[in-house]
């Protein structure tokens, strides 16, 4: 399966979003109830882990593919929006490659810092903007595209597939609290054909199309071959089309305030036999044999008080994004720029 690096986070967002909006009937409304409420938290901390693991299919054209194992990611975060305060916290590993840096926001500044950083790189929102990142303000995709996606998603949500299992005790950070249970299973028979219909729906939204485009032929080195979304998207459905999906199954735990602590994601995907004979001359798709990864999120210290402690910042242990191409033009650090100087 080919989703563009660019879209794939937004995309997943997406999809967890429609699957929790549309429903109805009281377990359904309680936990939509939740997901707002928990979305207007101000301040607090919380912990993201996701273990991912690709195996592709032996071929000629993937002999010196290795399966990509993301041993971990692991995102600690803490924020306070009353002041535009926060600190992440962010640890990857994959193929044994570990890598760790910490994003500090103070206001419309930020600040990276990382083993791997020469010195601490700040950047603000306005050269944010300036390098070609004003594309991240437009809409990701249109109200009527949205629209369509939750009445598709939510035409599935039924009392055989969501669940309040009742209550549990959890172990957090805060301790052990009592929460409620919630459960999502979903099946191949049951996705499979949402999933090409969601393709169809999202295919047609211009918006998105033209983020795709805009970002997938960006950094491209045979940039004067350019790729169609629809090429992009026709190779999904090829995919998902022998692809065996799920099941697919999602925790979610509601605490006594109403907030959820504590989510966990397993998906299960298995790629189809024919999968390895899709692609052009343009662009070839990978071809992958299996899909596995398990999401762990949890909240704690829910609009609590936070103690951030921002990063002692002077010139000569500092520098800007601009400052760092400008002494390695053989880097193009921030995305954006190399297409703007071409």
């Amino acid at each position: 399966m080919l989703i563009p690096r660019r879209i794939k986070l937004s995309f997943l967002v997406v999809l967890f979003f429609v699957f929790i909006s549309g429903c109805s009937g009281t377990p359904y409304e309680t936990f939509q109830q939740a997901m707002e409420q928990t979305d207007e938290i101000s301040k607090g901390k919380s912990k993201f882990s996701l273990d991912l693991n690709l195996e592709f299919k032996e071929s000629s054209d993937t002999e010196s593919l290795k399966p990509l194992d993301l041993e971990k990611l692991e995102v600690q975060h803490q924020f306070d929006k009353t002041r535009s305060l926060s600190q992440s916290t962010i640890f990857t590993k994959v193929n044994e490659f570990g890598f760790d840096l910490k994003i500090y926001q103070d206001g419309s500044q930020f600040y990276m810092v990382s083993p791997l950083f020469p010195k601490i790189f700040i950047l603000n929102e306005q050269q944010f903007s300036d390098e070609g990142h004003a594309q991240y303000d437009k809409p990701f995709l249109t109200e009527e595209t949205v629209k369509q996606l939750n009445k598709l998603w939510g035409s599935i949500l039924t009392d055989e597939n969501v669940t309040q299992l009742g209550t549990i005790i959890l172990t957090t950070p805060d301790g052990d609290v009592k929460a409620t249970e919630y459960q999502l299973n979903l099946t191949s028979d049951i996705l499979s054909p949402v999933l090409l219909k969601t393709i169809d729906i999202l295919s047609g939204d211009p918006v998105l199309n033209e983020q795709i485009e805009q970002g997938f032929n960006q950094y491209r080195p045979d940039s004067h071959q350019s790729i169609s979304a629809q090429e992009i998207w026709q190779f999904n459905r090829n995919w998902i089309e022998n692809a065996t999906i799920g099941p697919v199954s999602y925790l979610a735990y509601i605490d006594r305030d109403g907030y959820i602590i504590e989510e966990k994601l397993d998906v299960q995907i298995e790629g189809g036999s024919e999968g390895a004979s899709v692609g052009t001359d343009q662009l070839k798709m990978v071809p992958i044999k299996s899909v596995a990864f398990t999401f762990h999120l949890q909240r704690w210290d829910i609009e609590k008080d936070v103690d951030i402690q921002l990063p002692q910042v002077t010139e000569e242990n500092s520098m800007t994004f601009e400052r760092f191409e400008e002494d390695n033009p053989f880097i193009d650090f921030i995305p954006g720029k190399g297409a703007q100087s071409q």
